[in-house]
Order: C-alpha cells, then sequence, then structure tokens
C-alpha cells in the first residue's frame, strides 16, 4: 500500500477577542514565523489569514503588523533565491493589489503581504512569502471554506469559541488545529493517520 501525503492547504484564523495591542505584536511574529521557515511550500504552511472584525485591532492593521513581522523574520531566516517566473508572479500580485487593495513589501520579494476585502475566501497560493490577510464578520463563516484539501488551521480563538470551531472543522476535513507559531511543526498523527500502522501487518496468535 502507497501512503500518499498529497498537496493541501492551510489557513490562519483570529477572533475578535483574540487579538488586542498587547498581544498583536506576538501573533503577527507566530503567524511570520510559520508563512516563513519553509516559504509556505509546505503543506501546513499558511496562505491567508482571517481576522474577525470588530476587534481592538482591526483586519488592515494587522496584515500592517505581520507586514513588520515579516520582514524581521526575513533577516532571521533568509529566504531560498527563487526563479524568474517566481518573481513575476510575485510582482503581478503586488500590482494587482496596489490598486484594488492593499500591498505591503519591501524593494526586494523576500516577502509579500497582502490585505483584501474584496474577494470572499481562501486566497489563491502564490507560495514563497506571499500571504493574504481578510477581514470576516464572524469566523464560523469561514467553516464554509473547509473540505478534506484543508490540512492546518492556526487558531488564535478564545477559549469559549476554539472548541466549537475545532470541531466544526474537523468534522470537515481539516487534520489539525493548532497555535500560531506551531503550524509547520511535524507532530504525530500526521494527515489524520498514523503512517507506520498503514505499512504494518498486525496478527493475532491463539494459543490452546
Amino acid at each position: 500500500e502507497d501512503v500518499v501525503f498529497g498537496p493541501k492547504y492551510s489557513f490562519g484564523v483570529i477572533d475578535r477577542e483574540s487579538i488586542n495591542k498587547n498581544n498583536a505584536d506576538a501573533l503577527g511574529k507566530q503567524f511570520a514565523f510559520d508563512a516563513s521557515i519553509l516559504d509556505q511550500y509546505g503543506c501546513n504552511s499558511p496562505h491567508t489569514i482571517f481576522v474577525e472584525t470588530g476587534g481592538e485591532i482591526s483586519p488592515s492593521e494587522f496584515a500592517k503588523i505581520l507586514a513588520n513581522s515579516m520582514a524581521k523574520i526575513a533577516v532571521q531566516i533568509p529566504k531560498r533565491p527563487i526563479t524568474q517566473d517566481e518573481a513575476a508572479t510575485i510582482l503581478n500580485i503586488r500590482a494587482k493589489y496596489d490598486f484594488n487593495g492593499e500591498a505591503h513589501y519591501p524593494k526586494g520579494t523576500e516577502w509579500t503581504v497582502i490585505y483584501s476585502e474584496e474577494e470572499e475566501g481562501l486566497a489563491e497560493p502564490c507560495f514563497s512569502r506571499v500571504i493574504f490577510v481578510k477581514p470576516i464578520e464572524n469566523i464560523l463563516n469561514v467553516l464554509d471554506f473547509i473540505d478534506e484539501n484543508k490540512q492546518t488551521i492556526g487558531t488564535a480563538i478564545s477559549e469559549k469559541r476554539l472548541e466549537t470551531f475545532a470541531i466544526e472543522s474537523t468534522l470537515r476535513g481539516v487534520a489539525r488545529c493548532t497555535q500560531p507559531g506551531r503550524m509547520t511543526m511535524y507532530d504525530y498523527p500526521w494527515d489524520g493517520m498514523f503512517p507506520m500502522d498503514r505499512l504494518t501487518r498486525w496478527v493475532s496468535l491463539q494459543c490452546v
């Protein structure tokens, strides 16, 4: 039997109770780490972060905080060289959202943070440290975007809402709900399975 871990999509969710002036920088740093450590080429790397509206820190403000953290992480964890095609894709996305949203980025292509209110749902992955921040009125609306191709959700969600969100999201196919900053850590089970169990033949012996 072949045990296949196919390509999947991961993202983050922040509810209004879990972000404030005291912890916004820490959340930005944690999500920046998750988006940078594998240059988003891991199935557990976030491509979109939903921020619930109505909190002390607005989604647009968090995009700026995340951008600042991405810049700092880029110094600590340098990005691998990219191809001309990858660079062109990044520049095209920046140009699009310079007109239709907010685009935060340095002179080079080390990282990009996009804030957009136009398109509902999960952003198309660009990889190469391009991460989208999107506002959402209620975090439970995120459940509509979940299927079995979603792998990890970084959940900055208040305790009173976390259990409901985790249960509903995993019922729809998500394999992991974890804290920001721990999305790219590989744990066990993975993708909802214990891999060695799929490679082992179990037998029973009955002795008279």
